[in-house]
């Protein structure tokens, strides 16, 4: 039961690094995106 409990543990922790690393990805391109932007202006 332990032992099942971790595995449960284990692929929870796995989601969410991984939507973690989704958001991340968004808005590090949202901010390169915004920087484009912004250096255009200037």
């Amino acid at each position: 039961l332990i032992h099942k409990n971790q595995q449960v543990v284990n692929v929870d922790s796995f989601g969410i690094s991984f939507w973690f690393c989704r958001q991340f990805n968004i808005v590090f391109r949202c901010l390169m995106k915004r920087q484009c932007v912004w250096r255009r202006k200037f």
